[in-house]
């Protein structure tokens, strides 16, 4: 009922809903393109979470807390004085929606159109002027959304904490604001394109000239550029719009400095240098252009000074004798130099990691003013930015592309040169290559995953690096515990134990094994725990165990993508062709892991390499196979027991089979509630999770574990090895090709002669007669036969015992429902080619496959 009135609240504003899947913000298949009723989404979609789609007039600003919106949006109130922009709905990250209608007169009279031009418009024109987020205008983690967006609404959960009305009105909607229309409405006007002279004009660096100074800028021009006829006159048109008088005079004296013969023209070519319309085309120049070409000169001759100085430093700091006493020399000559600021701070950074190699140095407070010279004069531009194959810009804290207008904003917030112009204004270079050649802010090679470091830059093999690793991205350790963490601890402590059967040493392998991510990151442990037992055990609390170890969920609470740093590979995963699931991630959790089946031996080889190789291939859809480093360990769940083939157990599978049989035991066992018992476990981690970290981080790992090259044994892992000898040699195998199902064999019914042939297709190996029989006795307490002929040939046919087929009445009747256990028990392999089954008049049955 909840559901149903929170719905109609949007329904009766004439909004339109749709589904999205459970517990998601992905859109169930086809559902983007309908609308659904309030009574759709409540009856027949009840566990489905629902979204607003956006129309023409709807306007939401997104608040997200992740990245510095909740900030952000006080910055926003506190600027337009406006106290009344308050929240519609809560977000469960701890963000909100605001929802706005936008203004009439904004919508360009489009109200008239009929509904068909009504869309075209809107697309070309609220998309086009509507800012995507208010990051350009100091607002970061704000996001605009529009007509053609969608946003979650309550009551939908993601990762089961709810979107929630803000207030008890529940829907409200109110027209924006004008102040925020200016602000996030795009201007239509173009700017205007300013000529290169009333750039100048407007700028500090042209302001009127003396005598002297001109003359001072005309010392540069000497090369042999300014010796051609043509050059030599744009000198003199660019001199006489400085001055009618003076510059006469200075271009004569200019002119004998290298051609006497163009000195002694300079009163005849003097008087075609007239203003306005008489001026001669082909010689438009400017004094701006002068002043432009003479700081183009400046700018190289800087460059150059600079090379020189920055090769000498380069020199110093690399030279084998280089020692303590050499240290302050070398800093003093970097903040006296000419290279800019963005250059010394890059040369200080050096100098700082090479005084931490040097033992004998010992005046600290020579450090101090270095450390703090790099934590107060860089800009924050060049601390987190990095530019990649002078083609893009990356942060280096989201590795996410840059654009280019944000760059040069906080170019010219930190009073950096901009990208020098040519004469009609357009960029001499580009921002990449200028930023990259001048700024400071480091070009790499590429980026790479290295998570054993958490160093943003990375040098290998004469190449630099951007770290992919995220390491903001990991939780802080508790300084010390309180009673809610100790009281955390042992709740976990208890739950590995139980795990574990009440194993003490088994439980402190696995405890070593989580502390060891910790402690260790991006080592291999190059085995992997296998832990078996029924749905309910508690498994797949361990995910919540890693993340709370290894992801800062504060920063990203729904711990999905690169920053959880723990990943989930599902079975199917493991048989497709594509494996990009074993890089990118500090630990790799199998879910349902099953081996043991079609294709076996090329799936092991795959897990055995990704568990214990130091280089891995790997293959993402529609590109390459890359070689790569592995920095992945993994832990594998299961509820079968024979998810590992028998001739792989001896060296990478550490296994525990838990022997709590049904969730009675469990209570029984935890002596609670088993909803509250998981409740309070999850809740308490993640409420804990920093002393959590300091457990895991604290405990002790010993030397024989930090020993183990293959796992250890386990009695469990004996127990497989002698169920696999013991009279069950192939009784896994059949069991999954009877649930694969396939030619004349499925879960219901099948005939051993099609089933064995399968089977030995399958394995490549050779049953006797003995084994057969051993075989099917094993399966007789399921399964009964009856003698059947088929295609002319008589068969065994053995079925289910629990549909009782030996009481139907006749013979026709029996052979007819196992016909039908056969076709309704049909697998999707099996689907692909099978025709019907004809039953014939002479009782013979033939399956045509």
């Amino acid at each position: 009922m909840y559901k149903h009135k929170t719905l109609l609240q949007y329904e009766n504003k004439n909004k339109k809903l749709s589904l999205k899947q459970i517990n998601s913000k992905s859109f169930q298949k086809d559902a983007k393109s309908k609308d659904f009723t309030a009574k759709q989404l409540t009856t027949e979609f009840e566990q489905y979470n629902t979204c607003w789609l956006l129309d023409f007039n709807d306007l939401v600003l997104d608040i997200d807390k992740r990245n510095g919106g909740l900030e952000s949006y006080q910055i926003l109130k506190l600027n337009y004085n406006c106290n009344t922009l308050s929240p519609s709905v809560k977000t469960p990250s701890g963000g909100f929606h605001i929802y706005f209608t936008i203004p009439p007169k904004y919508l360009n009279n489009i109200m008239d159109m009929d509904e068909e031009s009504k869309k075209e418009k809107l697309k070309k024109d609220i998309k086009r002027k509507l800012k995507k987020n208010l990051d350009l205008e100091g607002y970061e983690g704000i996001e605009v959304k529009s007509y053609g967006d969608d946003v979650m609404i309550p009551p939908s959960t993601i990762d089961n904490h709810p979107y929630t009305f803000a207030n008890e009105q529940g829907f409200t909607q109110h027209e924006a604001p004008e102040w925020l229309m200016d602000l996030i409405w795009k201007d239509d006007k173009k700017p205007e394109m300013i000529s290169l002279k009333k750039a100048y004009n407007d700028s500090v660096e042209y302001q009127e000239k003396t005598k002297e100074e001109v003359r001072t800028m005309l010392t540069k021009f000497t090369g042999n550029k300014w010796k051609t006829f043509k050059n030599w006159v744009e000198m003199g048109q660019m001199l006489y719009e400085w001055d009618k008088e003076e510059g006469k005079e200075l271009w004569e004296e200019w002119s004998r400095t290298f051609e006497d013969k163009y000195a002694d023209g300079c009163c005849e070519h003097w008087s075609t240098f007239s203003s306005g319309d008489e001026k001669p085309k082909e010689y438009k120049k400017t004094f701006a252009s002068l002043v432009w070409e003479y700081k183009r000169i400046i700018d190289k001759e800087h460059k150059e000074l600079v090379g020189k100085e920055q090769t000498y430093l380069m020199s110093k700091m690399n030279d084998e004798n280089f020692n303590a006493e050499d240290i302050e020399v070398v800093y003093n000559s970097i903040i006296t130099s000419p290279i800019n600021l963005i250059t010394q701070i890059k040369f200080i950074s050096k100098l700082v990691q090479k005084v931490r190699s040097i033992d004998s140095f010992s005046d600290h407070e020579l450090l101090e003013r270095m450390v703090l010279k790099l934590d107060t004069d860089a800009p924050f531009w060049v601390k987190e930015n990095v530019l990649l194959n002078d083609a893009k810009f990356l942060n280096v804290n989201t590795l996410t592309k840059r654009a280019k207008y944000n760059m040069e904003r906080d170019m010219d917030k930190w009073g950096q040169e901009t990208v020098p112009l040519k004469p009609n204004g357009k960029r001499a270079v580009s921002l990449e290559k200028h930023i990259g050649d001048h700024d400071g802010v480091e070009e790499i090679d590429d980026t790479v995953w290295y998570p054993i470091s958490k160093s943003r830059l990375l040098f290998f093999d004469g190449y630099l690096y951007c770290n992919e690793f995220k390491s903001n991205r990991l939780p802080e350790v508790a300084e010390g515990y309180t009673e809610g963490g100790l009281k955390t601890i042992d709740r976990i402590e208890f739950h590995i134990k139980m795990i574990c059967n009440d194993n003490e040493e088994y439980a402190k392998i696995l405890t070593q094994w989580f502390a060891f991510q910790v402690q260790h990151r991006g080592k291999l442990v190059r085995w992997c725990p296998v832990i078996q037992g029924i749905r309910g055990i508690g498994k797949s609390y361990f995910v919540t165990l890693l993340q709370s170890l290894l992801c800062d969920t504060s920063k990203n609470p729904r711990s999905k993508g690169n920053a959880s740093n723990i990943g989930l590979v599902k079975s199917d995963e493991l048989l497709s062709d594509f494996s990009g699931y074993s890089t990118g991630k500090l630990v790799n959790v199998f879910e349902e892991f099953d081996i043991n089946g079609y294709d076996k031996k090329s799936t092991i080889e795959e897990v055995k390499a990704v568990i214990t190789d130091d280089l891995i291939k790997y293959t993402r859809k529609n590109k390459d196979a890359i070689e790569t480093p592995n920095y992945t360990n993994y832990i594998a769940f299961t509820n079968q027991k024979t998810c590992i083939p028998e001739y792989e157990l001896e060296r990478r599978w550490w296994i525990i089979f838990n022997k709590l049989e049904t969730k009675e035991d469990i209570e029984t066992k935890v002596a609670m509630d088993l909803s509250k018992y998981y409740s309070e476990l999850h809740d308490w981690t993640k409420e804990y999770n920093s002393e959590v970290l300091k457990y895991f981080t604290d405990y002790e790992i010993t030397d024989e574990f930090m020993s183990y090259n293959i796992a250890p044994s386990t009695i469990y892992k004996e127990e497989l090895q002698t169920m696999y000898k013991e009279n069950t040699q192939g009784i896994c195998d059949i069991e999954f090709l009877l649930k694969e199902g396939g030619y004349m064999f499925n879960e219901n019914v099948f005939c051993s002669t099609s089933l064995f042939e399968a089977y030995e297709e399958m394995t490549k190996d050779r049953l006797n007669n003995r084994q057969k029989g051993k075989l099917i006795k094993q399966l007789s307490e399921l399964y009964t036969s009856r003698r059947m002929r088929f295609n002319g040939k008589s068969r065994n046919m053995y079925f289910l015992k629990k549909y009782n087929i030996d009481d139907l009445p006749t013979s026709e009747e029996k052979n007819k429902k196992i016909i039908e256990l056969y076709k309704d028990g049909k697998s999707e392999m099996e689907q692909r080619r099978m025709s019907i089954i004809d039953y014939q008049e002479n009782k013979q049955f033939n399956f045509n496959i």
